[in-house]
């Protein structure tokens, strides 16, 4: 079920963090920061291009924080994140709900890469053997390292986008390098990003 306090922010700064918009959000929610993960879960979808505006997505557990920040949105729909307008949207659809793919970087900071424009008939195990050069993390107790995102768009342009995370920042800079602007087939331009 849809939570009654769940947004949409657009255009966020590429090059923001989850605490950049757990900050943003707590201050339109009159709230300090330091008790943000109290009081609401932020989870981000990156932009399928690089160098191009994130969105996330905010879901208030305290209810009150909630109506504070409701209040806020209804005086001015837009909040200033460095220099960035950013456009908060009250969901109100399951179906919004449905598509959303979230991620948070944070948990492995600089070590999670983004690939975007790969092939839409490619699987996890067809990106592993890719990435065989590559030493991806498959510590104990931890998430799957590759993952796909679901993008309703990419239906339309027959790519996919992946996250895989590597078991270093500097292995995770090493595969950006080498495979951003690389090309698969000759058909597809492969775009390559570290999320921190």
């Amino acid at each position: 079920m849809l939570s009654k306090f769940k947004y949409k922010l657009t255009n966020i700064p590429y090059t923001a963090t989850t605490s950049d918009v757990k900050r943003l959000v707590a201050r339109s929610a009159k709230l300090n920061p330091l008790s943000a993960d109290r009081n609401f879960d932020v989870s981000f979808r990156s932009s399928k291009f690089p160098n191009t505006p994130n969105m996330a997505f905010v879901d208030f557990t305290n209810i009150k924080a909630g109506e504070n920040f409701q209040h806020s949105v209804r005086i001015i729909d837009t909040l200033i994140l460095s220099t960035s307008q950013v456009k908060c949207t009250q969901l109100s659809k399951s179906k919004e709900e449905d598509t959303m793919s979230y991620y948070k970087p944070t948990t492995h900071p600089g070590q999670v890469a983004i690939l975007s424009g790969l092939p839409g008939r490619l699987t996890q195990f067809d990106i592993q053997k890719w990435l065989g050069a590559y030493h991806i993390d498959h510590s104990a107790n931890s998430s799957d390292p590759i993952t796909s995102l679901r993008i309703p768009s990419d239906k339309f342009t027959g790519t996919t986008k992946w996250l895989v995370r590597l078991n270093s920042t500097s292995e995770a800079h090493r595969l950006v390098r080498n495979i951003n602007q690389s090309s698969w087939d000759g058909q597809y331009t492969v775009n390559a990003r570290i999320i921190y």
